[in-house]
C-alpha cells in the first residue's frame, strides 16, 4: 500500500486476502497462459473469483507435488493381517472408507498390556488430525460457484451433509483405532514426528502424509507402500487427492514491468515442467525412495492425476466448524445454521477483494 516497488513475485501459503487491490490478477498478463499444463487446472477452477486470479499453482517448485497426500502402508503388517492386494483394490475403485474400515478392525492392539492406549501400542492407522487425514480422499463440496463466478455456500446440501455425518459417526466409532499425536498420549516427546516413528517401528498398518515423506522411510526395514486415500464410496468417482500445503504465486500490483514479471514466470513455469518436474519424480521418488513399482504405478495414475482443490471462499470459521463436526459430536445440519452468518460474512468480504 506504500507503494514500494521491492518485489516482482513473492510466494504465499494463504488465501485469505489474495485480492485484486493488492495482486495482479493472472488473467490479465499477456505473456502468461494459463490454458498450458504447467499450470494446475484444478487449482484455477477452484479458485477465480469474478472471473478474477490472483494466485496460481504451477511448476516452478515441486512443492505442491511433494506435499500431495498420500497413503503409505507397512507391508509387513498387511501380510500378517491378511489383507488383499490393496493395489488391485485401487485399480479396481473398490478402495473407499468403508472397506478400509473393514479391512483394519482387528488391527489395533495392546502390545504393552497396560490397557490403555498411546504411542507405545499398534495402531490401524497414525496421522496428524486423526480422521481429517485418513478422510483426506472425501471430496465434500462446502462451496460451488455462482453463475457469477463467486463463491456460495453448499451446506444444505443433502448428499454433502450424510458423508459429513458418514465420516463423524466413523471418528467416533474407530477412535481408539486411530492415533494422533495431537490428542492421544505421546510418552517418546517427539510431537508430530511420533506418527513416522510408530510407521517405521511397524506400530502403524496405514500413515497419510506428503507424498515426499517417503525420504523418512529409507532406513525402514519393513518394506512399504504408497497408495491414494480412500473414496468414501463407490459412487465418487475418482479418487480425490489432497495437497497438504501449497505453495501459491502471487505478483504484487507495485510491481512495475509486469511484461517482464509474466516472460520470466512463464519461461520458469515451462522449464519446471519440462525439467524440474521430471528429474524430481524420477530422480527422487522412484529411484530413491519409494521400493516398488506399483508404487510408481499408483502416483502415475492416480495421484498427481487427481490432485484436487475445493472452491476457495475466504472463510476460516467454515473450515473450523466443518472439522469440529466431523471430530466431535454435533449435527451437522444446526452447527451450520448456527454459524452460517459468520460465514458468509466472511465469504463476502473475501468476494470484496475481487470486485
Amino acid at each position: 500500500m506504500a507503494g514500494d516497488d521491492a518485489y516482482d513475485l513473492t510466494v504465499s501459503t494463504y488465501q485469505m486476502n489474495l485480492g485484486s487491490e493488492y495482486f495482479v490478477d493472472f488473467m490479465t498478463l499477456d505473456y502468461i497462459n494459463l490454458d498450458k499444463p504447467w499450470w494446475n487446472q484444478n487449482y484455477i477452477k477452484a479458485s477465480t473469483v469474478n472471473g478474477k486470479l490472483c494466485s496460481a499453482v504451477n511448476s516452478i517448485m515441486i512443492t505442491h507435488m511433494d506435499s500431495v497426500l498420500g497413503m503409505f502402508y507397512n507391508k509387513q503388517l498387511a501380510e500378517d493381517c491378511r489383507l488383499p492386494d490393496l493395489y488391485e483394490l485401487v485399480r479396481s475403485g473398490g478402495w473407499t472408507l468403508g472397506k478400509y474400515f473393514e479391512l483394519t478392525r482387528d488391527v489395533t492392539r495392546d502390545l504393552n498390556g497396560d490397557s490403555g492406549y498411546d504411542d507405545n501400542d499398534q495402531y490401524a492407522f497414525v496421522g496428524l488430525d486423526g480422521i481429517l487425514r485418513l478422510g483426506s480422499g472425501v471430496k465434500l463440496e462446502y462451496a460451488v460457484k455462482d453463475e457469477n463466478d463467486y463463491p456460495a455456500l453448499n451446506l444444505e446440501d443433502e448428499g454433502l451433509l450424510s458423508d459429513i455425518v458418514q465420516l463423524r459417526d466413523w471418528a467416533q466409532l474407530y477412535a481408539n483405532e486411530i492415533y494422533d499425536p495431537r490428542t492421544d498420549k505421546n510418552t517418546g516427546g517427539d510431537g508430530d514426528k511420533a506418527v513416522f516413528r510408530m510407521f517405521m517401528n511397524d506400530q502403524a498398518l496405514f500413515l497419510v502424509h506428503g507424498v515426499g515423506s517417503a525420504q523418512m522411510f529409507r532406513d525402514m526395514k519393513s518394506d512399504f507402500g504408497v497408495i491414494p486415500s480412500p473414496k468414501l464410496d463407490e459412487s465418487q468417482e475418482d479418487y480425490f487427492i489432497t495437497p497438504d500445503i501449497t505453495k501459491l504465486l502471487v505478483i504484487p500490483v507495485t510491481a512495475s514491468d509486469l511484461d517482464r514479471t509474466a516472460v520470466i514466470v512463464e519461461a520458469l513455469a515451462y522449464e519446471g515442467y519440462s525439467y524440474l518436474r521430471p528429474l524430481y519424480y524420477e530422480t527422487m521418488l522412484q529411484s530413491k525412495y519409494l521400493r516398488d513399482e506399483e508404487s510408481i504405478e499408483m502416483l502415475d495414475k492416480y495421484i498427481y492425476t487427481n490432485i484436487g482443490f475445493s472452491v476457495v471462499t475466504g472463510s476460516s470459521k467454515l473450515t473450523e466448524v466443518v472439522n469440529s463436526v466431523i471430530k466431535g459430536s454435533s449435527e451437522a445440519s444446526s452447527a451450520f445454521a448456527s454459524n452460517k452468518n459468520t460465514i458468509q460474512s466472511e465469504i463476502d468480504k473475501y468476494i470484496e477483494l475481487f470486485e
